[in-house]
């Protein structure tokens, strides 16, 4: 007789060893893929606040000596919700154009600026449109339990790139960064929380200086007055803190998308530098 070797049982999904996951690895590039790219995002976020201080220039010159007046008028609330919408789209721009920028150096290509920004101009609305409804999901899962709300916001964490940088329809992108975040979760759940607590920090730490800034150099009528050039220039360094912790954020989303992708398909730079040449 001849002995016959049993055949290796073939193994389900779920049992083969999966890569493991390089967190120290995701945090140096969340930083990088800001640090790296600070010229080119400094430059929109400076043309966002530009932008910004023409369109909210008319609520500096009314006049806050009766404050019922200012909610009564209609200048008031034309400024403060034109305001409100083009502070979204801007907040999403900039948070596209710097994961363009951001993938683009993980995977050792190069952008071009004008047409990078074109493209993020375009997919502002869109993204912004998925975004709202993962933020209306994660909330609504934490109201009715915890778990579901924590769930949905990991599975659903890289829809922008996964929009972004690969041939998915706009409502496939979610079903994408589920399939990417398949076996990940928990991990994907931890870099969020230390994220999270990073640019808590950070806006923390920008809120105390500007406020330590505002009583030492300002007097009580400075204060009351209805414009002041250190007051606007207070508020531009507010927002520019704001928009940088922004940027960050979308740097770090980029590279979690950037970490699953060669977890679950190899390593992206090989490939991504065979498409562009």
């Amino acid at each position: 007789m001849v002995d016959q070797k049993p055949n290796p049982q073939e193994l389900y999904e779920w049992q083969k060893p999966k890569p493991p996951f390089q967190f120290g690895r995701l945090m140096s590039r969340a930083f990088s893929g800001l640090f790296k790219n600070l010229k080119p995002i400094m430059l929109v976020i400076l043309l966002s606040l530009v932008v910004s201080s023409v369109i909210s220039a008319p609520m500096y010159f009314l006049d806050t000596t009766d404050p019922n007046a200012i909610m009564q008028s209609p200048l008031y609330w034309t400024v403060t919700a034109l305001s409100s919408v083009i502070g979204f789209l801007f907040f999403m721009f900039i948070c596209i154009f710097t994961d363009y920028f951001a993938f683009a150096h993980f995977t050792n290509r190069t952008v071009d600026f004008r047409q990078t920004a074109l493209k993020s101009i375009k997919y502002t609305i869109p993204v912004l449109f998925i975004v709202i409804l993962y933020f209306i999901a994660s909330y609504i899962g934490m109201i009715f339990l915890i778990v579901p709300g924590v769930i949905i916001s990991v599975g659903w964490a890289v829809i922008g790139p996964a929009y972004l940088h690969e041939d998915t329809p706009l409502f496939g992108s979610f079903g994408r960064s589920w399939e990417l975040t398949r076996g990940y979760k928990w991990w994907v759940w931890l870099a969020t929380i230390v994220m999270g607590i990073i640019m808590t920090l950070i806006f923390t730490a920008a809120v105390l200086l500007l406020s330590l800034t505002a009583f030492s150099g300002f007097t009580e009528t400075d204060i009351s007055s209805a414009f002041t050039v250190g007051a606007f220039f207070m508020g531009l360094l507010f927002s520019l803190s704001m928009y940088l912790a922004l940027a960050l954020y979308a740097s770090f989303t980029s590279a979690l998308y950037t970490e699953l992708r060669e977890l679950k398909e190899g390593p992206l730079a090989e490939e991504m530098s065979a498409v562009f040449d």
